[in-house]
């Protein structure tokens, strides 16, 4: 540790005269030392803005991306010079420098180890901090180590999985490493799935979560479901999902019986949907994504009357919440698709075209419309 800060000494030296030029001249202290990171943060995201910028000549992104990392290292260096016991500020400066002069060799490559050390040995139980440094092992090259960082980092915040994978996936790291590497969290399982899906081996990740699903979560018990339709294991996870039991969290009850229901649903087996997703609604009332899923399994066995009524208590449901309006224009198309399959034609357009002006993009009720229109011989 005493030679990480040795290193990082030498290095704010030798940096000092263009560092004191930010506070020069003030005649008063200069701010926090987190509040130099903070800044230097934000040049480090507006780099990337010009780098990711494809209106400007590529000359020009390089230049404008460099010119900000290097504004960035000045600030942390006049942080830690502030404040030298920021590890977060030692990581960040670490990876400062290595986009702007990547060493080449093992040798070179020491100073940066050094600093990876130091940062992680003072803040072992900052999730921040080693996921920074885990990020920066990869792009070194090291990917061993680095997934070993971003393993700590889930096991210290789970909720970090989804940037966590997708750093890993852009450290070229394959599904089957991740899945080795990382800890088997509900979270992590979860975002796991996509890079299995572009893998292709949706059966390999089916079999890697069934064995955590007695402690489950709802959204990893979706993701579960989703893969074994895809990957034509349906049957086998409904008799999975049918033995497990979750009788003290109603909550997981629900999202089990659902998926059940959607699995029923795959294998055409409307009455046991029916079942099945009745009693996910009893036990989540409030739960709008499953009045949705009940008014599925009404609307494919023809009850449209009863679709039409879960798809609009999910509406009120939404309503008190705080859903995304994709979610409430898709639930004005079924609610659509119900009505045309009820014989009512006037309600159904007017569905669809609430669905539309809440989703543009909403391709079933846009092509309904037209549809509509000219069978009336009335330009849309």
């Amino acid at each position: 540790m005493l030679t990480g800060f040795a290193g990082l000494s030498i290095a704010v030296y030798r940096t000092r005269v263009d560092v004191d030029a930010l506070t020069a001249g003030s005649g008063v202290l200069g701010p926090p030392g987190r509040e130099f990171t903070a800044a230097a943060e934000r040049h480090m995201e507006a780099g990337l803005e010009i780098l990711n910028d494809r209106t400007l000549p590529a000359a020009e992104r390089l230049s404008g991306y460099r010119g900000e990392l290097a504004k960035a290292e000045r600030l942390l260096i006049e942080g830690l010079r502030a404040q030298p016991t920021q590890a977060y500020a030692i990581a960040r400066l670490a990876a400062v420098r290595w986009e702007l002069d990547p060493p080449f060799t093992e040798e070179a490559q020491e100073p940066f180890v050094g600093m990876i050390r130091t940062a992680s040995a003072m803040a072992p139980t900052m999730p921040r901090v080693q996921q920074s440094l885990g990020e920066l092992l990869l792009r070194m090259g090291r990917p061993d180590e680095g997934a070993a960082y971003l393993a700590r980092t889930l096991e210290l915040d789970p909720s970090l999985a989804d940037s966590v994978v997708e750093s890993m996936r852009s450290g070229g790291l394959t599904a089957a490493t991740m899945l080795a590497a990382l800890p088997r969290q509900p979270a992590v399982l979860a975002a796991l799935y996509e890079p299995f899906r572009e893998a292709g081996k949706l059966d390999a990740y089916v079999h890697a979560v069934e064995s955590t699903l007695p402690v489950a979560t709802p959204t990893l018990l979706g993701t579960y479901t989703t893969a074994a339709i895809a990957s034509g294991e349906a049957e086998g996870a409904r008799k999975r999902l049918r033995t497990l039991e979750f009788l003290t969290n109603p909550n997981l009850e629900a999202a089990r019986f659902r998926q059940i229901g959607r699995l029923d649903l795959t294998l055409d087996d409307l009455g046991g949907a029916l079942s099945a997703t009745r009693r996910a609604r009893s036990l989540a009332p409030s739960d709008p994504w499953i009045a949705d899923a009940l008014g599925d399994v009404y609307l494919r066995s023809e009850r449209s009357g009863e679709a039409i009524r879960e798809y609009r208590a999910a509406l009120a449901l939404v309503a008190r919440g705080s859903a995304n309006p994709r979610f409430r224009a898709q639930l004005y198309r079924k609610i659509g698709q119900a009505q045309e399959a009820a014989g009512r034609p006037d309600d159904a357009y007017e569905a669809y075209r609430k669905a539309v002006d809440l989703d543009p993009e909403e391709s079933i009720a846009s092509r309904r419309l037209d549809a509509m229109h000219r069978a009336a011989g009335v330009a849309p």
